[in-house]
């Protein structure tokens, strides 16, 4: 169990390295730069997920019945890994910091699209290693009830 939890982070650690090319420590700052200035803005996001299922349920108070487990983003697949289009107000994805423009490149150590699990069954926590103007950001969050 130690033996593959420490090779997995020694091969996220090496796509790191590799996807930050020659300026690794500029580009590390950076990431850690947008993530302290936008730390204030995603502080109190529970009160809006609380909200948003409110405004999908039936209009009497009842929540929304129809859900899957997910993190709340769409977008579609490059080469790079999943390039998120939009993201769903108060689910794990905007509680995140996570944004449209932001790329996921790995999910758990695995390149996104390799079955990645950011939809799947039941809560999982995550390990996102994202691309966000050209900096490189790593993010925690658990797959929620995304409700429609």
């Amino acid at each position: 169990m130690k033996r593959g939890l420490l090779i997995s982070l020694f091969l996220h650690s090496l796509v790191i390295l590799l996807m930050l090319g020659s300026k690794p420590q500029q580009q590390a700052q950076e990431a850690f730069e947008i993530t302290f200035e936008e730390q204030g803005e995603f502080e109190n996001k529970g009160k809006e997920q609380e909200i948003a299922i409110k405004e999908l349920g039936d209009g009497e108070g009842e929540p929304p019945t129809n859900f899957y487990w997910g993190v709340g983003v769409e977008g579609y697949y490059t080469s790079e890994g999943f390039f998120i289009g939009s993201v769903a107000t108060g689910y794990p994805a905007d509680l995140a910091g996570l944004g449209p423009g932001d790329t996921i490149t790995l999910i758990n150590g695995e390149p996104a699209g390799s079955g990645d699990g950011l939809r799947g069954d039941g809560p999982k926590k995550l390990v996102l290693t994202i691309l966000r103007k050209g900096a490189i950001i790593i993010v925690n969050l658990e797959r929620g009830k995304v409700y429609y």
